[in-house]
């Protein structure tokens, strides 16, 4: 399997959310009603060691994973994946 980009990530995230703030055609905007990816953006934690990642034993990351790997997909950047693709998705 190819290694997670989860710094790449965060920044696409990082950068959607600037984009949004700046009312720029490309941003990401989040509906009230998504709680879950809310409150994971305002709580998650910088990491000491590596400030452009959060807290690796942060138990609470994995929408903002799936947040991370959607916009990527939405952007057409390299995928991270157990097994190959077969056939149309």
């Amino acid at each position: 399997p190819r290694k997670k980009d989860r710094v790449g990530g965060w920044n696409l995230i990082r950068k959607m959310l600037i984009g949004a703030a700046l009312g720029e055609r490309r941003g990401l905007y989040v509906a009230p009603h998504c709680t879950p990816i809310i409150e994971t953006l305002v709580d998650a934690p910088r990491d000491d060691k590596r400030p452009e990642d959060i807290l690796r034993t942060w138990p609470y990351d994995h929408h903002l994973d799936g947040l991370g790997y959607g916009l990527r997909e939405l952007a057409g950047g390299p995928r991270s994946s157990q097994s190959p693709v077969i056939g149309a998705y």
